[in-house]
């Protein structure tokens, strides 16, 4: 620093304000001049292009500094990762922080690179936790700690992991600032609780117009989304008047972007976050579907699978390979599919769904056990996470219970408390059931790891009297161990203040009339039968149509119909037949007549008559023979 420039530069920077950065960069460019490799200069330079959003340059300049200047920038450096969007997940934005600016940094990373249903915004809540557990480091650090982590509990609330969020109702600290009974009021939109959203929506508004540091232009956008929200709720709680005529104050022009509250402002460019892109990308797809263009919708799914997500991506592609078809059908073309990427959750999801549809319910059942034992034998932390997640062992449980397999649904929750216990937040109600279910079984073994998951659901929630009750009820036969949870629970005598022991003593025991188990579909066994003899049922007698009492029944009305004396036969051929034929005997195909006089009977063989007749009969050969 013996230069004048330098000397300058140091004067310059001692004396300037947050809006000279400008003059700071042209300060610095006539010092590199002279001195190239000043790690000062190149340093007060990188944060002049962070300061005017210049992230590319900055970035630049830093990784051509060397490695003296990365690691005396490197909260510069990660903050031009940072909004050089997009991101690479392998670089080292994502690795573990170790000051709090990084922190800070890593949080927001964390936050606008999650997925639906992913753990990112989990990761950037744990950040936040760890940020307000520090003593602060700046001024008004502690405000935007709180805004940042009600931003992350609604987007928690909105993507499936409200038991995740710390905190789900405002407070009188959330009504002071805009920002915070903004989000407030997100988290209160993903709830379905809109006429509190409502409410905080409109104190939002109240505090951003009173706002005095805002500027114009942001006060404007700030507003914007306040309004675009409070239509959303007006909509849903059925104002549709209201809700038309605030849409009149808004104007088209002021929107710049259509989707508007599906896309976060970066400075210099629009930056969708991949959650919200999904949103999008859903609609699309359906409209492809329904246009049946499924080859180009599985290409375009594909190739935007990280804005998706996996598992969403891999349905989308499934209803287009099937060709939107379901059942046997949607299988012949699926199962080829999961056979080569037999770890593709939403390939698996889908094959399960139809076999679910053709009633069998065994099938998917094997599918995912073949699944999650892949998961569990990985070294990977993502991946055991992923196995014990509480949706699919939530599906394990019902797929096995609706098979009668006790067995395996009391192994299945005994494994994912075990699993879940030695992590800093279980999921409470997967606990829960956990807990139940082996208390239920009577087995030593089950009723200390419920003891365990009941002792973990009363560290986290001390006022929880379901946590209480479970840990008596497992540590009934060691009285010292639950004296500490006895106080929690009600009473006995205030549960059995209306309770007259007396007269339930006096009424006795009601005993209920047996009910008989036996199958009605089986045939009973003789054990089963009275020793009574069966009465037999009076048949009704059937008469016929013109029955006359008066009258005599016909003494033939056995026989057969043709073997009555009554019987005429129809037809020549019938009453020919009738004539030649003797009744009570045998016919010999002998024909009697009588000849010559009376007492004298001729008879012939059958095979007799008129010969020449046979023989004109006879057809002649070839040759006239």
């Amino acid at each position: 620093m013996s230069t004048p420039a330098l000397r300058s530069l140091a004067a310059l920077v001692r004396q300037t304000t947050i809006d000279d950065h400008d003059a700071i960069l042209i300060a610095a460019n006539r010092v590199l001049k002279d001195s190239p490799s000043d790690i000062n200069t190149l340093h007060i330079k990188a944060v002049a292009l962070l300061k005017l959003d210049r992230f590319h340059e900055a970035l630049d300049l830093i990784n051509a500094g060397g490695s003296a200047l990365q690691d005396r920038a490197r909260s510069a450096r990660a903050y031009a990762l940072y909004q050089s969007y997009p991101w690479s997940r392998d670089g080292e934005l994502w690795q573990e922080p170790t000051s709090r600016v990084l922190k800070h940094i890593a949080a927001q990373a964390w936050y606008r690179s999650g997925e639906y249903g992913s753990d990112e915004f989990s990761r950037a809540a744990d950040i936040y936790d760890e940020l307000g557990e520090e003593s602060a480091g700046a001024e008004n650090e502690d405000g935007d700690l709180t805004i940042n982590r009600r931003a992350t509990d609604a987007l928690l609330q909105w993507n499936g992991l409200a038991r995740q969020a710390r905190k789900s109702k405002a407070d009188g600290e959330d009504l002071e600032r805009f920002e915070t009974a903004y989000n407030v009021a997100c988290s209160c939109i993903a709830r379905g609780e809109y006429p509190q959203a409502g409410f905080l929506l409109s104190r939002a508004k109240d505090l951003c117009e009173a706002r005095e540091d805002l500027s114009p232009e942001k006060r404007k956008v700030m507003l914007l989304w306040i309004a675009l929200q409070h239509l959303c709720v007006l909509s849903r709680l059925g104002k549709s008047e209201e809700a038309q005529k605030r849409s009149k104050d808004l104007s088209i022009a002021d929107i710049q972007d259509p989707t508007t509250l599906l896309f976060y402002r970066s400075p210099g460019s629009w930056h969708p976050l991949p959650f919200q892109m999904a949103t999008d990308l859903y609609n699309y797809s359906f409209l492809q579907l329904i246009c049946l263009k499924h080859e180009g919708l599985a290409r375009s799914a594909s190739a935007g699978s990280r804005a998706w997500g996996r598992s969403i991506t891999s349905v989308v592609i499934a209803a287009a390979v099937a060709h939107n078809r379901v059942g046997k059908a949607a299988l012949k073309a699926l199962l080829p599919l999961l056979e080569r990427q037999p770890e593709d959750l939403g390939f698996l999801l889908t094959v399960m769904q139809q076999y679910l549809l053709i009633k069998n319910h065994g099938r998917p059942l094997a599918l995912l056990d073949r699944y999650l034992d892949t998961l569990e034998k990985s070294d990977k932390p993502r991946k055991k996470d992923a196995r014990f997640r509480p949706g699919l062992v939530g599906l394990v449980v019902l797929l096995a219970s609706f098979q009668g397999r006790k067995n395996q649904v009391r192994t299945e929750l005994r494994k994912a408390a075990e699993y879940w216990l030695g992590k800093p937040r279980p999921p409470t109600l997967l606990l829960q059931t956990a807990g139940s279910t082996l208390l239920a079984t009577g087995e030593d073994e089950d009723a200390r790891t419920a003891s365990g998951v009941y002792e973990a659901l009363s560290r986290q929630d001390p006022k929880s009297m379901i946590a209480a009750a479970g840990f008596v009820a497992a540590n009934a036969d060691h009285p010292n161990r639950i004296a500490s949870a006895l106080p929690k629970l009600t009473p006995v005598a205030r549960l059995t203040a209306r309770i007259d022991a007396a007269a339930l003593e006096e009424a006795g025991v009601p005993r209920l009339a047996a009910v008989s188990t036996l199958d009605s579909s089986r045939k009973r066994r003789p054990e089963a039968l009275s020793s009574a003899p069966p009465q037999k049922r009076a048949r009704r007698k059937r008469l016929p149509k013109n029955y006359d009492p008066s009258k005599a029944p016909d003494p033939e009305r056995w026989l057969p119909l043709r073997e009555r004396s009554s019987y005429r036969p129809k037809g020549k051929k019938g009453k020919a037949k009738m004539a030649g034929a003797t009744q009570g005997g045998v016919s010999t195909g002998e024909k009697v007549e009588q000849a010559g006089g009376s007492g004298v009977i001729k008879a012939e063989k059958p095979g007799g008559g008129n010969v020449n007749a046979s023989k004109s009969k006879k057809k002649k050969g070839k040759g006239g023979k």
